[in-house]
């Protein structure tokens, strides 16, 4: 539908661009079919090649690669490595069933990458929450400093304007201390950006070794071979691999999983919440009553 949409608007205007000088469409993408057209040739001669143009372009996805990227052919070779077990050397010489290596290196990446990113990021947080505290504090300083500013500039705000010139500087501040202390809030978004790449690879590289092309990575002619012993060797009642799961079983659980992680966590907090409320509330109602009752008992005595 977008081909043709683009097709007539190029024949309205009497030309069709020549979009083999466009570097974004790799070779093998439906819009190759446009190279044999020239931006100088009149619209009733692109009109007479309109059936075949957009049958060509037609055929197969669209690809974002020209080829398969570098980290997917890694990460499927190092698949079969483990599977054959060539990279386990005398721990496994025979190898891996497909279930087990591909188990295996998920949770070697989850150990080895994910995890210390993850450490470092909720140092990161920890460090982030430390530095808010001494911003806060900061804060009666970056008041008093605006406020001989406005008054050495003769300007008078009114108090909703104030706080917002007030917010402004506190997080210029913050930002510009955070940045320099090598915490800033990108840096935690950069980590967990970085995992991004590490479950696509694994993913579309799964992909392939059970012989399906993935859109926008492969083109629209690439065609893969099952892997041997992809339908005999994987586990419990989804033996072959190869096959979609019918109950839905695996999807579920994984749901049922991170639902409960994310359930735990807001019940942590809350909990978290409720002590230190609780806490600082009977805190709080004891000193009132050494405040207010101790006068009296020392009267009375």
């Amino acid at each position: 539908m977008n081909a043709t949409k683009f097709v007539r608007a190029g024949i309205r205007h009497g030309r069709l661009w020549n979009l083999a000088r466009c570097s974004a469409f790799p070779s093998g993408s439906k819009f190759q079919a446009f190279r044999s057209l020239s931006t100088t040739r009149p619209a009733a001669f692109a009109a007479s090649n309109i059936p075949e143009t957009l049958a060509a372009a037609d055929e197969g996805g669209f690809s974002l690669f020209e080829k398969t990227p570098l980290i997917i052919e890694l990460t499927q070779i190092l698949l079969e490595k483990v599977h054959d077990g060539s990279m386990l050397g005398t721990m496994a010489p025979d190898g891996l069933a497909w279930w087990a290596a591909i188990a295996g290196t998920t949770i070697a990446a989850r150990l080895l990458v994910v995890t210390p990113l993850s450490i470092y990021q909720q140092r990161l947080i920890k460090r982030q929450n430390e530095l808010r505290q001494v911003m806060e504090a900061w804060q009666p300083a970056l008041r008093s400093s605006l406020m001989m500013k406005l008054k050495e500039q003769k300007k008078k705000l009114s108090e909703e304007e104030f706080l917002k010139q007030l917010n402004k500087a506190v997080m210029k501040k913050q930002s510009k201390v955070m940045m320099k202390q090598g915490c800033h809030p990108f840096f935690s978004i950069l980590l967990s950006m970085s995992q991004i790449p590490i479950w696509v690879s694994l993913s579309v590289a799964l992909r392939h070794l059970c012989g399906a092309a993935v859109p926008f990575f492969d083109g629209p002619h690439t065609s893969f071979v099952p892997a041997q012993g992809m339908s005999s060797e994987g586990i419990l009642w989804f033996n072959d691999l190869l096959l979609t799961d019918s109950t839905m079983a695996l999807p579920l659980t994984v749901f049922a999983v991170q639902m409960g992680n994310v359930l735990l966590m807001h019940w942590r907090i809350r909990r978290q919440i409720m002590f230190l409320s609780i806490f600082y509330s009977s805190l709080s109602t004891s000193q009132q009553r050494l405040c207010f009752t101790g006068p009296f008992q020392r009267h009375l005595a």
